[in-house]
């Protein structure tokens, strides 16, 4: 922004040292009477009609004198150029803030996309490992069936045994 400030500052005096070659031209002095005789009948014509004049094409509008003419062609020119260089400079900072926009958004696509990538990654081993948990889960089944059987059997042996021996047998809930 501080470019195109510059850039607009600079313009005004470029443009005064156009309107000076204008003026001291003699290759273009003619077009920049001529430039400054339309701008001259434009402007009569425009200000003829708002006030309620009809006017038409056969109306004659007095030129100015070639003096006059000049200068109004030269300033025209110079204005012009500053006009321009104004809207070249606004339409440049619209790309260049469009343009910032844009790799703004894309960044944070690519961000969504590592987010959703990283989320499917972490999931797939979720995944993997709940397969291989559900995978030892029979086996985990089994062995606690034979734990089971092997902790009844061994409780029938101890009963047997304090029978034996005449002990009381202690009841389930006392051996658990």
């Amino acid at each position: 922004k501080l470019a195109g400030l510059m850039v607009k500052t600079v313009s005004k005096p470029v443009a005064n040292q156009l309107k000076f070659y204008a003026k001291n031209s003699e290759r273009f002095e003619r077009y920049y009477i001529a430039l400054g005789n339309a701008l001259h009948r434009l402007q009569v014509t425009v200000f003829r009609q708002s006030h309620g004049d009809v006017v038409t094409r056969r109306t004659k509008v007095k030129d100015l004198p070639p003096e006059k003419a000049l200068d109004a062609g030269a300033g025209f020119i110079g204005d012009a150029f500053v006009y321009l260089v104004a809207a070249g400079v606004t339409v440049y900072e619209y790309a260049r803030g469009r343009a910032k926009e844009a790799r703004k958004v894309q960044k944070q696509e690519e961000e969504k996309l590592k987010v959703e990538a990283e989320y499917d990654r972490r999931m797939s081993e979720l995944e993997r490992h709940l397969s291989s948990l559900m995978e030892a889960a029979p086996d985990t089944d089994k062995n606690l069936e034979l734990l089971r059987a092997d902790f009844e059997k061994f409780r029938e042996e101890v009963i047997r045994s304090l029978q034996l021996i005449n002990v009381n047998t202690p009841t389930l809930a006392e051996l658990q």
